[in-house]
């Protein structure tokens, strides 16, 4: 906000018309007396006399007034370029808030990026799974149809089993048959034996003849019996070698059974492997998926706790370089904010052994150093950088690149200490600019 003559002029009005109102009330309370008795020519000059001074003194007040206004306007013209700065500084950390809010949205959208790729890479694992799956069904799907098929072959063998038994039915049938005829032969012959007996007994005639022709009968039915005999024992053989036929082919039958049960045993333990497997598979991966979330979520815990903390500790050196002008070579202006080539930390001529350590109340977790170094750029290179416990012992040490830089930025495996030190320098002196400490302050 400016201001400017306008509202001063408001106020120096205001002060007038307070002046003459009090002038006003001082009239008025006067003419609020009792008039004393006199002459009236003398009132008037008293009065006269009076307004006057009044006018004297009120030329007086405005007088200092305006001197008053004067000075309060320069007074408002410092307010004002102090105002005008302030907007500046304000413009600038604005300037500075907006930048890192833009990287915090850039580290943000990377975060987002590795966990979409994180997704991409569960989805991708999840569909070669659905992929193994419909795979495993399929061969499931093959062995049962090769199972039905080995049925369907077993109950083809057992219908042609069924076939030769009934043939074999139907020739024990007609053997019975056979020997059934002959049966009624015999039972034929014994009654032409009856007859023949019979002839015998009612006469004597030709009884020679006739036995002689019945003993050939006789013995012609004997080649007959014996034939008939024969037939038999073929049949008898035949029906051995069928019910051999027919043990063998059970026996067969329930070898090809017992195979087929230890196939489908086998193929069932082969499956519950496959699926057992599977199932490990699946297991490992999701358990590594989410190990690597967990990671990426602490790794982005950390690094959102990540800040610069060198100004929350103490800078020291051994000795400090002389100097008239201003700035003058201390240890703080290695972590004062200013990294531009004027303000630096400098150890004086003759120091046997020159440091340079920034202190801290605790210990903090140190993982980025990011030094500036001025024109002399030769006292930085080669120096050791190091990382201190509580009791002084060196829990860290890196050597600087010897190649000569104006910036270097060391990376710091998440390393706890109290101390960071610079020391060892290679050329006699440690000079600087800056010092950035990106870590945890716990």
């Amino acid at each position: 906000m400016t201001i400017n003559k306008t509202y001063i002029m408001n106020i120096t009005s205001s002060i007038y018309i307070l002046i003459a109102v009090s002038f006003c009330t001082a009239s008025a309370n006067e003419s609020s007396v009792p008039r004393e008795k006199g002459n009236l020519a003398t009132r008037v000059k008293i009065n006269t006399k009076n307004i006057d001074v009044m006018e004297r003194k009120i030329l007086k007040s405005k007088a200092k007034l305006n001197k008053v206004v004067v000075e309060f306007s320069g007074t408002v013209m410092d307010v004002n370029e102090n105002i005008a700065d302030l907007a500046v500084r304000i413009q600038n950390t604005t300037e500075d808030v907006n930048g890192a809010v833009l990287e915090i949205d850039g580290k943000v959208n990377d975060s987002n990026q590795v966990i979409a790729d994180l997704g991409r890479q569960i989805k991708k694992t999840a569909e070669e799974l659905n992929g193994d799956v419909l795979r495993l069904d399929e061969k499931i799907t093959n062995a049962d149809v090769g199972v039905e098929g080995k049925f369907v072959e077993l109950n083809e063998e057992i219908a042609d089993i069924g076939g030769q038994l009934n043939a074999t039915t139907d020739d024990l049938n007609d053997l019975d048959g056979a020997v059934t005829g002959v049966e009624e032969k015999i039972e034929v012959l014994n009654g032409d034996v009856l007859e023949l007996d019979e002839k015998f007994t009612n006469a004597d005639v030709d009884v020679e003849g006739k036995v002689t022709k019945l003993n050939e009968e006789i013995a012609d039915l004997g080649g007959k019996l014996n034939t008939t005999t024969d037939d038999l024992n073929d049949i008898d053989e035949v029906v051995t070698g069928l019910e051999e036929k027919y043990d063998g082919a059970v026996t067969s039958l329930e070898e090809k059974i017992e195979l087929l049960e230890e196939a489908l045993e086998v193929s069932h333990n082969d499956l519950d492997e496959a699926v057992t497997g599977l199932e490990e598979k699946h297991d490992g991966a999701v358990t590594g998926l989410e190990e690597k979330i967990k990671l990426l979520e602490d790794a982005l815990e950390v690094a959102l706790k990540v800040e610069e903390i060198q100004f929350r500790g103490v800078a020291s050196q051994s000795t400090t370089y002389p100097s008239s002008n201003y700035p003058t070579y201390e240890a703080v202006h290695c972590n004062d904010g200013a990294k531009n080539v004027r303000e630096k930390c400098h150890t004086n001529q003759g120091d046997a052994d020159p440091w340079w350590k920034l202190s801290f109340t605790n210990d903090v977790v140190i993982n980025r150093i990011v030094l500036y170094v001025d024109n002399a750029r030769q006292y930085t290179a080669g120096n050791r950088l190091s990382i201190l416990s509580t009791t002084g012992t060196i829990v860290w040490e890196h050597t600087i690149e010897k190649e000569e830089k104006r910036v270097y930025v060391i990376a710091v495996p998440n390393v706890a200490g109290q101390y960071v030190k610079i020391d060892k320098a290679v050329n006699g002196y440690i000079i600087m600019s800056e010092m950035v400490v990106f870590g945890r302050y716990d």
